[in-house]
């Protein structure tokens, strides 16, 4: 009897002082549970038509009964339970719900969350931070939802069955256990077309490890960056390209992107590269050219396949960001005929693959000398030496013989040997030449004819 008392003068008390709540979403700031030590629930200090419950262990309906709130007001329209000690929550379209406009279960150990409508409810605001959440079911029937907060929970995904409002739905899905596969793959699809993130730069998914993505673990990634990511992987600009993900630098949500245009009938390499391009795919085209790679946009490549094209030469390289910086070249399978090796620099500490294989190169004594013994000390980074050959039967560069191929290369010591054999036999001639004539006048003093015919000097006195 005293209790019932009680009740009746608070109420009094609180319908004098209190006026209904305007907003359409309502927790009460005034930490009325503090001092609450059992389950109860009563109307709120701040609005008259506001319901506020502490410490609930189960069944909500019993203790509005108890506490006779169900008789006291007609329209309750926010409902607000703090430090519930239930798992599961089920709302169902009661009599006393049916006019709920706000609901916040929050600050207590809720894991499930179920809500059962059969009908439209009035349902504007629903809130259930800062519990344990992994489940909640579906909200297609709270037509009328405009803000959903869901932070602080252990959910790995956003609700499926969202209702498509306008305007858009804003919700919290920060401080979660969010799986960035799911979350990506929501981003790309309509399913959260109507949604407006709040606290977008707390709000964190999990990346899953993925062998073709390198990702510094604790792998976790804002959904600024998740959105920046999905329309990198969907807005590709480079026609018959796909791009995607290299490395995800979660301390600053940074992206290094990829870029695949194997197969792409490309006649050259693309002209504009995704920012931060990390590796660049562009196999099996008829690229004959690497003019490209010293556009801006490639200075951040550090991965290039060209493999299986039509390239002849690598000069091109030279001079590039790319060739001082690259991790990773493939050139297997083109039209090579010539390496050039300064413009390549390893060294014991350089992490760099460099694929030549399949190339087949014009060998002479230079390519034996120079070629085979770069190819020799560069092996930790040249994997596929063996593959370079010679054009011809002259086998692989790298089982070259200088001092054979040299031998018989027809280079211009050769000629400069036939030139002074000739020098040689011509100055045995003239000396022969000379001595007969020389013989012929002593013995007859008969001049050569050359020589009668030359006119007298004045220093032909001497000779006489």
């Amino acid at each position: 009897m005293f209790r019932l008392i009680f009740i009746l003068v608070l109420l009094n008390f609180v319908l004098v002082n209190c006026k209904n709540c305007d907003e359409h979403c309502f927790s009460d700031s005034s930490k009325p549970c503090e001092k609450v030590n059992e389950p109860k629930c009563f109307i709120s200090t701040i609005c008259q038509n506001a319901v506020v419950c502490c410490r609930l262990n189960d069944n909500l309906d019993e203790y509005l009964v108890s506490d006779n709130i169900t008789f006291s007001t007609k329209n309750i329209n926010y409902l607000h339970i703090l430090n519930s000690n239930f798992n599961n929550f089920t709302l169902s379209m009661s009599k006393w719900l049916k006019n709920l406009k706000s609901l916040a279960v929050t600050n207590g150990r809720l894991k499930q969350f179920n809500p059962i409508l059969k009908k439209m409810s009035p349902l504007e605001c629903l809130n259930l931070s800062s519990n344990s959440l992994t489940t909640v079911g579906s909200l297609k029937y709270a037509g009328k939802l405009r803000t959903l907060d869901l932070s602080n929970n252990s959910l790995p995904d956003i609700p499926d069955e969202i209702p498509q409002t306008s305007p858009n739905i804003k919700i919290d899905i920060s401080d979660n256990q969010l799986s960035c596969d799911n979350l990506s793959k929501g981003l790309k699809s309509s399913k959260y077309k109507n949604l407006d993130f709040e606290n977008p730069n707390n709000t964190w998914c999990i990346l899953t490890k993925n062998k073709q993505i390198w990702i510094d673990y604790p792998g976790r990634l804002s959904l600024s960056a998740l959105e920046k990511l999905s329309e990198n992987q969907t807005n590709c600009a480079i026609p018959n390209c796909k791009c995607g993900i290299h490395r995800v630098d979660t301390s600053n949500s940074k992206l290094w992107t990829t870029v695949d245009c194997s197969n792409a009938k490309l006649q050259e390499l693309p002209k504009l590269l995704p920012e931060n391009c990390f590796s660049l795919n562009v196999s099996y085209n008829n690229i004959s050219s690497l003019k490209g790679i010293h556009n801006p946009s490639y200075d951040s490549l550090s991965e290039l396949d060209a493999q299986h094209n039509l390239i002849t030469s690598i000069d091109d390289l030279e001079g590039s960001k790319f060739i001082d910086n690259f991790r990773r070249l493939d050139l297997r399978n083109n039209s090579i005929t010539s390496i050039s090796t300064h413009p390549f620099r390893f060294d014991r500490a350089s992490q760099k693959e460099l694929s030549l294989g399949y190339n087949y190169i014009e060998c002479d004594c230079n390519v034996a000398k120079t070629l085979k013994e770069w190819l020799r000390i560069n092996d930790k980074d040249i994997k596929d030496k063996e593959e370079v050959f010679c054009k011809g039967k002259l086998g692989k560069v790298i089982d070259l013989d200088p001092s054979e191929l040299c031998r018989k290369d027809p280079s211009l010591t050769d000629y400069i040997y036939y030139i002074i054999a000739a020098e040689v036999l011509l100055l045995t001639l003239l000396i022969a030449k000379v001595s007969y004539d020389y013989w012929v006048f002593k013995g007859t003093g008969y001049l050569p004819w050359p020589a009668s015919k030359m006119p007298k000097l004045p220093c032909d006195w001497l000779c006489e």
